[in-house]
């Protein structure tokens, strides 16, 4: 077969790992050549992994009563190593699969990424014939070295596809009670700004309020627009009420919008004991009304106007005096 020939091939070698470098003492490798006939590595998104900058190298070979053990580590991840374990009478051509866990640990685990089960670095390896290594390496010792290998033989998925979203937003402006008034009263923390993580599996996207989304398939990406007046794009609309910003935001006490400031039918809840939500107010003799939209207020204004005579306490019934004589406090 011609796999078979590919893995005799390479027992004579120094394949997969680099030749320049590969250790010698004298004209014997520092590790039979007949030890490791192929091996792949796969690198993540998380492991952002470059393959200009990054290297994997196979930096030690353990025995044990039993098995090898062979350690590899990466420049792009520091503290994780791969270690394939395979008997020490394995058949020729045994494949293995990578354990990816800590340095200096007895118990190798997992190496798993903050969202969840997503592996940051895995391998295979195939051994060759280890007779040449059982006959160099005693039991119970190790041979350390600093072999690289090819890079052909590691994938790395660096910005190839998105793992997971995070989703922010900032916090809203949110109303305080004014001077004099007791402060309102929010159920529960506020968040400064408001996070949705790890947001994993089959993800759909959609405009949402004032937001536009375009995909460029050619430039395999997703772009995501804030809509304005003037931008020529399209949303779901303006909202037409409050949204909430995180699960569970609520209104403070004694109010119901979210950023705890009064709807306009709100501002007079009654006047002389008559509830609104409408409640209309007529200027009559010596009354006027004024209304100032920047402060949204309405002035009382009791300025006489209309009232052509008034009788102060101490004049007689039918004695007459204008307005402007009176004391409107009197």
């Amino acid at each position: 077969m011609a796999r078979t020939t590919w893995f005799n091939d390479n027992e004579f070698r120094a394949y997969p790992f680099v030749e320049e470098g590969y250790p010698y003492d004298g004209d014997t490798p520092v590790l039979p050549l007949a030890t490791v006939v192929d091996c792949g590595f796969l690198f993540s998104p998380t492991a952002a992994f470059d393959e200009k900058t990054h290297r994997v190298s196979l930096t030690r070979v353990e025995r044990t009563a039993s098995s090898f053990r062979f350690v590899f580590q990466t420049t792009a991840l520091p503290n994780r190593q791969l270690v394939f374990t395979v008997n020490d009478d394995a058949p020729e051509f045994t494949h293995l699969v990578a354990e990816v866990g800590w340095p200096d640990e007895v118990s190798w685990s997992l190496s798993v990424s903050e969202c969840g089960e997503l592996t940051e670095w895995e391998g295979f390896l195939v051994v060759g014939n280890l007779a040449d290594l059982k006959a160099k390496l005693p039991v119970d010792s190790a041979l350390t070295v600093n072999i690289a290998v090819e890079p052909t033989t590691v994938v790395a998925l660096r910005s190839a596809y998105v793992t997971s979203l995070y989703v922010a937003n900032v916090a809203r402006t949110r109303c305080e009670a004014p001077e004099g008034c007791p402060p309102l009263e929010w159920p529960g923390p506020l968040p400064a700004v408001p996070v949705v993580g790890c947001v994993a599996g089959p993800v759909r996207l959609v405009p949402g309020y004032n937001c536009h989304i375009a995909v460029d398939t050619a430039a395999n990406s997703i772009t995501i627009h804030a809509v304005t007046a003037d931008s020529g794009l399209s949303g779901a609309g303006a909202p037409t009420g409050e949204v909430p910003q995180f699960v569970g935001e609520a209104p403070p006490a004694s109010r119901t919008r979210l950023d705890g400031a009064l709807h306009c039918y709100e501002v007079f809840r009654t006047i002389n004991g008559l509830p609104g939500p409408v409640i209309e107010l007529v200027a009559e003799d010596g009354i006027a009304l004024q209304a100032d939209a920047e402060t949204h207020t309405w002035i009382v204004d009791v300025n006489m106007t209309g009232m052509t005579v008034c009788s102060p306490g101490g004049m007689g019934p039918n004695d007459e005096v204008s307005c402007s004589e009176c004391d409107p406090c009197g």
